[in-house]
């Protein structure tokens, strides 16, 4: 997929573990959302670490490409037109 002045990159979010389970994180990708339509953004392309695929899939995210490592962790980028 090229990279555009349409496709907002996010980089790898994170959640203190005393705030899991309390939508911040939901929270945090929908702020992050409306800005990239205020932006004019079409599609938003996230690299999450392996163990939160499952949490940006049910917030409509897809993943693309193959299993990478970053930082020495395990990633996989999704992404969401929107």
């Amino acid at each position: 997929m090229k990279e555009s002045t349409e496709i907002m990159r996010i980089g790898r979010v994170a959640t203190l573990k005393e705030y899991r389970g309390q939508q911040c994180g939901k929270k945090v990708l929908q702020s992050l959302e409306n800005l990239a339509v205020s932006q004019n953004y079409k599609k938003i392309l996230i690299h999450a670490e392996i163990t939160a695929a499952r949490f940006y899939e049910k917030l409509g995210y897809i993943q693309i490409g193959d299993i990478y490592e970053e930082d020495q962790i395990l990633c996989i980028t999704l992404f969401k037109n929107i």
